[in-house]
């Protein structure tokens, strides 16, 4: 990161932790790259972690802003927290289980740059295998939109009942849409300011949508901007948890109430849709996996023939040893499970090998210091962390 005396910085990330220590680890990883020529900042808010998040941070990126807060405040004012330390004419919020390419904010910043009126934009984001998140863009949030949603009538017909989702915007198609996906989301700072930042009597969930919302009815026009693609290890176990439900529930309430007219009428929609959605996250079937983890053989793509070794002994599987991503489509009758050593391959090129073969294959991203893998292949969980213990010797053979 590069930081100019004369100047004040162009981009502060703000990235909001709560218990995820190993998915923190990759993601500063992957900002570390991303912000490497750009005048930047790194803020971690910490939301009261109890599992070493802050000792990590601390020991690994000393260039990190680390800000600790003593009780686990919540998205909205976990973030307003850390966008009130940010120095940057841009914020960026970023979830700590993503994983950025190298030229993520550079090409939002651009088109930021390029084009008048820009509220909030957000990139195209994809799952642990590689699926599209169809969250990253959505439409207006108005109740007719929700109850598609709610009740999945979105599965039906895009063009009847695809609006929620802004299902008329192709994923790989930059435009404008209602809202982005708090997961990932960068504006001006001046705008965030001028909005008065999230409303933290959101707790969790609709704080983006409101947010969002807000920022539309003030004038100004929010983007999805798939120039770049980032990976949030995004499980949906939480859709069948009771606790989960219930949030979902207030949220929804508290968005609409605030929004909309509280009409009988209203009210009554809004609790036919909360028990609507319960049933249908408590009695569909799960989504399938995406590959069999639990085979006796993988690919790792790497170039250290040591790490390949290493990671035999670890797995128990029988390793086959690519030097690159082409290599691997040249196999015959590969594994399908891929271990990517970050340490030789960027995040840019492992992120398209993970779209073009959605779900072809598990994947596991081993951290650049090659303490962790960590993947996730299954859409029930947010993933999955082996912890390494690979110390790379001073004579290391390369393949070529």
């Amino acid at each position: 990161m590069a930081q100019s005396e004369t100047r004040p910085l162009e981009l502060s990330v703000v990235i909001l932790n709560y218990n995820v220590q190993y998915f923190l680890n990759l993601c500063l990883e992957s900002v570390v790259e991303a912000t490497r020529n750009l005048d930047a900042e790194i803020i971690v808010v910490d939301n009261a972690s109890n599992d070493g998040s802050v000792d990590m941070v601390r020991k690994k990126f000393p260039q990190v802003r680390c800000v600790v807060n003593n009780e686990n405040t919540g998205f909205s004012k976990g973030n307003n927290i850390g966008v009130k330390h940010a120095k940057g004419k841009y914020i960026c919020i970023l979830n700590p289980d993503t994983v950025v390419s190298e030229n993520s904010f550079e090409s939002l910043l651009r088109f930021c740059n390029q084009n008048d009126n820009v509220g909030v934009v957000g990139p195209k984001l994809v799952d642990g295998s590689g699926m599209f998140l169809k969250e990253c863009k959505r439409g207006a949030p108005t109740p007719w939109n929700a109850f598609t949603k709610i009740t999945a009538l979105y599965k039906l017909s895009k063009r009847w009942f695809g609006a929620y989702y802004n299902m008329k915007l192709d994923e790989n198609t930059t435009g404008k849409t209602a809202a982005v996906v708090g997961a990932f989301m960068m504006l001006k700072k001046s705008i965030f300011n001028e909005i008065g930042g999230f409303d933290e009597s959101f707790f969790m969930y609709f704080e983006d949508d409101d947010f969002c919302y807000r920022i539309t009815q003030m004038g100004y026009q929010n983007y999805y901007v798939p120039t770049s693609t980032c990976i949030h290890f995004k499980g949906e176990s939480t859709l069948r948890n009771k606790a989960f439900q219930l949030r979902f529930q207030a949220g929804i309430n508290q968005f609409y109430q605030k929004h909309f007219p509280k009409t009988a009428l209203f009210r009554f929609w809004l609790r036919l849709s909360s028990i609507l959605f319960s049933l249908l996250k408590r009695f569909s079937s799960p989504p399938k996996a995406a590959a069999d983890k639990n085979s006796s053989q993988a690919i790792l793509v790497s170039r250290d023939t040591e790490l390949g070794t290493s990671f035999q002994e670890k797995t128990k599987k029988e390793i086959t040893l690519c030097s690159n991503l082409l290599h691997v489509l040249q196999l015959q009758d590969a594994p399908s499970q891929i271990f990517f050593d970050t340490k030789g391959l960027n995040y840019h090129d492992l992120i398209n090998f993970m779209q073009t073969h959605r779900q072809e294959f598990a994947y596991v991203i081993i951290t650049k210091d090659r303490s962790l893998a960590i993947g996730s292949d299954d859409p029930l969980s947010r993933g999955h962390v082996m912890e390494l213990d690979y110390k790379a010797s001073s004579t290391r053979t390369y393949l070529v």
